[in-house]
């Protein structure tokens, strides 16, 4: 008689509200309102990434957390560029 493993439980983990809120703000800010919602994706990003290193065991998404930073700081470096005319807008 072959014992066969029971399937594995679904994971309760999910990925965290402010990540997954950091990364769609970077996006939209690399489009429009780049040093508002860059600000913003930047401050979401680092919260989540806090409550994940907190609690890896109830939430996933470093890297949506991570993404949504690094695309935060380039919308606020791009918007910076643009304003005092780093980059050439025609």
């Amino acid at each position: 008689m072959s014992s066969i493993p029971p399937p594995p439980l679904p994971s309760s983990q999910t990925n965290h509200p402010r990540a997954v809120a950091s990364i769609v703000c970077a996006v939209v800010g690399l489009m429009f309102f780049g040093i508002v919602l860059g600000i913003v994706a930047i401050v979401l990003g680092y919260q989540a990434r806090n409550a994940i290193r907190t609690d890896p065991l109830k939430f996933k998404g470093d890297g949506f957390a991570r993404a949504g930073v690094i695309l935060g700081i380039v919308d606020v470096v791009a918007y910076v560029a643009i304003v005092t005319g780093g980059i050439g807008v025609s």
